[in-house]
């Protein structure tokens, strides 16, 4: 995935967890960065799912064209 809003004041980084947050289906406040605050490579947490479900939710919502709203557009980098 990727987003189009610049790694300037963590607009990027926000912009990742407000994508991420709108593919899976759960607030905001569920969705934290864990690592990756100043590289292209992001880690995130999701509360309240396991890995499985989030999996299940992000293939679901990219498979359907899902790109989430806003500053954020997804991409399909190929990528983990």
């Amino acid at each position: 995935m990727g987003v189009s809003a610049p790694p300037a004041d963590g607009r990027a980084n926000e912009a990742v967890v407000r994508l991420v947050s709108a593919l899976l289906g759960v607030r905001r406040r569920q969705v934290r960065l864990a690592r990756g605050g100043a590289s292209r490579g992001k880690w995130v947490e999701v509360e309240g799912l396991s890995q499985d479900e989030a999996s299940r939710r992000l293939a679901a919502a990219l498979a359907a064209g899902g790109t989430g709203r806003g500053s954020a557009e997804a991409e399909d980098s190929g990528g983990g």
